[in-house]
């Protein structure tokens, strides 16, 4: 018997590992079929935890809007289909809108109510491309790749648990580059899929001004180099310059809607705890004074951005600058309320009618049975 040295066998095992790595192709040994059959399973485990949406209206709308798209993505053979998602984590409602190889592309409650029609028709093109662009499949296969290089790294080193958490990082960090150029590609190719299907292609633009101002709010904006799509601001930039060379005006990639006259001020500041907001008003607003507060949201029925009631409030102090207290519409979160969002007068709630008081029964005695009688 020849006992080799362990080093021997390292190289050895890292030959293997190398050659197999090499020898994976990343993008053709996924066939349209294989993604559909991806799809087809991710998307059922999916469905189990984020239910369909129960708003018939909703899901006709989205299945409207993706024909109107799916006629000009270049890989014609995948079968798409468009669904909105009850997604909800720790009782909070995702703002989220993601696709599956295989055609699958996902809308979350919260996000849909929050966009317009021009903006629901950007950021579905930007999920159908990644789709027919094979992104999903692509990364996937390339960290596959990566990971098994990773592992040859760690074989010839003898690395430890430490080292496993320094590949994962290191992996991390690698696919970062291609997310940010797939995510570009998404982009730039779902401008010219929205056009191509005779939309307004500034919804993607005023959508990720949306995403902007929601950054903002959370506090949440990740570092640049720590996340997996380009800055908000970037992607802003590039697809402003993107419309204007269309031939778009400035104006277009503005959010524009029809206000109310009513209107008596407007959101600055929303407090760190509790359901608190400081509003600047137009006049002296009074102590209990009931309010709206409004957001421009898209409505179906007028076919316009108008302000829709996001939430109740009572006035807590008195004057043009007051403290208010707001108590949310349902499917919104507190931190839907941002800095400029409307406010305007309500009427009081409707007081219920008090209940009919009870009429007392007496028991008639008739022929040998007890009877109720009022």
């Amino acid at each position: 018997m020849i006992r080799r040295h362990p080093q021997t066998i390292y190289i050895v095992l890292l030959m293997i590992v190398v050659t197999l790595a090499s020898a994976m192709p990343v993008t053709a040994k996924t066939t349209i079929k294989d993604e559909i059959e991806i799809g087809e399973k991710v998307a059922s485990e999916i469905e189990k935890e984020f239910p369909v949406t129960s708003n018939k209206a909703w899901q006709a709308d989205i299945e409207q809007l993706g024909k109107l798209l799916t006629p000009h993505v270049e890989r014609k053979e995948i079968p798409y289909t468009f669904k909105i998602i009850k997604e909800e984590i720790n009782g909070k409602q995702e703002i989220d809108a993601f696709s599956l190889p295989g055609g699958r592309v996902y809308f979350s409650e919260r996000m849909w109510r929050l966009l317009t029609r021009d903006e629901r028709i950007g950021v579905m093109a930007h999920e159908i491309a990644h789709i027919d662009k094979r992104h999903a499949i692509d990364t996937i296969s390339e960290n596959q790749k990566r990971s098994l290089w990773a592992i040859a790294i760690m074989i010839i080193t003898g690395a430890g648990d430490g080292w496993w958490q320094a590949a994962d990082l290191a992996n991390s960090l690698y696919t970062l580059k291609y997310s940010r150029k797939r995510e570009k590609e998404a982009d730039l190719t779902a401008i010219k899929l929205v056009t191509a299907a005779g939309e307004n292609p500034a919804g993607l633009v005023t959508a990720m001004k949306k995403i902007q101002r929601l950054e903002k709010e959370h506090g949440s904006g990740p570092p640049k180099i720590l996340s997996t799509h380009p800055e908000t601001k970037d992607r802003i930039n590039y697809l402003t310059e993107e419309c204007l060379a269309m031939g778009l005006k400035p104006e277009q990639l503005e959010l524009r809607f029809e206000d109310r006259p009513d209107r008596i001020g407007q959101v600055t500041a929303r407090a760190k705890e509790g359901m608190l907001i400081t509003v600047a008003a137009i006049r002296k607003v009074e102590v209990n004074e009931l309010v709206w507060i409004m957001k421009p949201l898209w409505d179906d029925e007028k076919g316009a951005v108008v302000p829709k009631p996001i939430a109740r409030g009572v006035a807590l102090t008195a004057g043009i600058q007051p403290e208010v207290s707001v108590k949310m519409e349902p499917g919104f979160e507190y931190v839907d309320i941002e800095k400029g969002d409307g406010v305007y007068p309500r009427e009081p709630d409707p007081v219920p009618p008090p209940p009919e008081p009870e009429v007392q029964k007496t028991s008639v005695k008739k022929g040998g049975y007890y009877l109720d009688a009022k």
